[in-house]
């Protein structure tokens, strides 16, 4: 599998750059959706400034040419990728079939830009641009660990009676700690896992141009 544009890096910052704009606006439309310093408590928020950093780091290296792809700057894309990934696998299939966010509806310009057109816009990027073959399987347990810290961060917080938007008691409706919250926090761990192998399996398979 290979893509001619693989070595055009000139369409490479162009597409970061949109990348970077893009999140941006998502994450400026999503703040000032949930007027609210408690957006930051959401995946989806998180993993939208994720990419938002991570592309505009990468944006100011290459203009200052100190540049430099290893192991350590693989294991962070890779988990951009998988976090932006599983925002998006993860809104769209367990909670919007438990019903909408309150916050979101009539506002699917904001929600649709950071569940959807930011996670392809990435996906995008890396089958297009990124060295291919360079993901390794141990990078899961890195990319899980965030994910592990944020939900006990969540357990905790909802323990000690911390109150979400619109002073919610539970964050998302399957993600309630006093019911079903540790069956649901398995699953989304379960998820991250399969998300992160499938993304280094495909790594793994293609071939550079």
């Amino acid at each position: 599998m290979t893509f001619k544009l693989y070595k055009n890096k000139k369409l490479e910052t162009f597409m970061q750059v949109i990348i970077v704009i893009t999140s941006l606006i998502g994450l400026i439309l999503n703040f000032r959706l949930f007027n609210s310093i408690k957006g930051l408590l959401y995946y989806t928020v998180l993993s939208n400034i994720y990419v938002f950093s991570f592309y505009l780091y990468s944006i100011i290296l290459k203009m200052k040419k100190h540049s430099k792809k290893n192991n350590i700057y693989y294991c962070l894309k890779g988990l951009v990728l998988q976090s932006i990934l599983c925002t998006m696998i993860v809104y769209n299939f367990l909670i919007v079939p438990f019903g909408e966010i309150a916050v979101y509806v009539n506002n699917s310009l904001e929600c649709n830009i950071v569940h959807l057109v930011v996670p392809l816009m990435v996906l995008l990027e890396c089958l297009l641009f990124e060295d291919k073959r360079v993901l390794k399987y141990k990078y899961i347990i890195y990319w899980v660990i965030p994910t592990v810290i944020y939900m006990i961060f969540l357990m905790t917080y909802s323990k000690l009676g911390g109150l979400f938007l619109d002073n919610s008691t539970v964050i998302y409706p399957f993600l309630d700690f006093n019911n079903n919250g540790y069956m649901a926090m398995l699953l989304i761990s379960i998820i991250y896992i399969v998300t992160g192998f499938l993304i280094i399996l495909i790594d793994n398979k293609m071939k550079e141009s």
